[in-house]
């Protein structure tokens, strides 16, 4: 936040929240950050925590990965890394975010007996149109397991987002700048919140880019 006071910060935050919401999905978190960023309170005043990228998180996904693969396979044909962890040079929340590629007819939403076995329980808050599973370790959230239908891979916004990143820097400045000042003003999903503008205007490219009809990054 070097070089902002705090009321231009608040008009950026707030210019970059008010405009991500879509037909109800995620409004109140929208609005909450978006009520902090016009100084009306929320659950903004906490801060999110990052860290600076791991050596250690990327053997953390392949250790993590190999365990899992002994526990579905052949349920799940691919596990990859997402995410920000997945990406040099960002600042993360410790949690390994993975997408699993599922394979044909199998249903992403009904692994959770098998996953339970690999310590893992089934999500349902959030996106749903994906299974998502998610690992703890002594009550802090360590691991999130996205998996998508066979058909649903290639074309799947956690790879897309992560594909673009790794390959353009001024995407990748862009997304940091806005996710550390984000992450100094919100928590949970306001932090979200605040993060969709640029998450839906990087995505909405790297799809048109592709020749990929658009989708809204909350399916992200």
């Amino acid at each position: 936040m070097a070089g902002l006071d705090e009321r231009a910060m608040q008009r950026q935050l707030r210019n970059e929240v008010t405009s991500t919401t879509h037909e109800g999905t995620h409004d109140a978190h929208a609005k909450d950050a978006s009520n902090y960023a016009a100084g009306q309170g929320g659950s903004a005043h906490h801060m999110e925590h990052l860290e600076t990228r791991q050596s250690s998180w990327a053997v953390d996904f392949a250790q993590e990965a190999s365990r899992l693969f002994d526990v579905v396979r052949p349920l799940v044909t691919d596990i990859e890394h997402i995410g920000s962890t997945a990406i040099p040079g960002l600042e993360a929340k410790p949690v390994i975010d993975m997408a699993a590629r599922a394979a044909p007819d199998v249903d992403p939403h009904q692994l959770g007996p098998v996953l339970a076995a690999a310590g893992y329980t089934r999500h349902t808050a959030g996106p749903k149109n994906h299974g998502v599973y998610t690992r703890e370790h002594d009550g802090q959230r360590t691991h999130i397991l996205h998996v998508f239908a066979d058909g649903q891979w290639d074309d799947c916004n956690q790879r897309l987002f992560r594909d673009r990143l790794l390959r353009d820097p001024a995407a990748r400045s862009r997304y940091r700048d806005v996710k550390t000042r984000a992450a100094a003003a919100f928590s949970g999903r306001a932090y979200t919140a605040a993060k969709s503008q640029i998450v839906q205007e990087l995505l909405d490219d790297e799809r048109a880019a592709r020749g990929l009809a658009p989708t809204m990054a909350w399916d992200k």
